[in-house]
């Protein structure tokens, strides 16, 4: 399993902390959706935190809350660990479309 100094490294996009309410759903999964937090926030992922474990390389469809806009953004988990009870999944965003990473850019120069 590789860390978050690892994925540190190697990000094409910064992240900044910054708590936003999301929801997690798996496809096929007739499961509630998981409510959950962002730690961190950058345009190529986000770190998640929750208390469900998720299947590394497992693509989740993530709901996030950011200001006013409401966005729904395939999600890869590349890498889990717990902390403090809480388990911290750092997930890539799949095929973000122009508008989402507008959103996004707009929401992380807002801060």
């Amino acid at each position: 399993m590789a860390s978050e100094n690892h994925y540190e490294k190697i990000r094409k996009h910064p992240r900044v902390y910054v708590e936003v309410p999301a929801k997690a759903t798996l496809p096929f999964d007739d499961l509630p959706p998981l409510s959950l937090k962002t730690q961190q926030l950058g345009l190529g992922g986000c770190m998640l935190a929750g208390s469900r474990h998720f299947e590394e390389g497992r693509v989740i469809e993530l709901k996030l809350k950011l200001g006013e806009h409401n966005l729904t953004i395939p999600a890869q988990v590349l890498y889990e660990f717990k902390e403090n009870e809480m388990v911290l999944s750092g997930v890539r965003f799949v095929d973000l479309e122009d508008k989402e990473l507008s959103i996004l850019q707009e929401f992380i120069n807002s801060l």
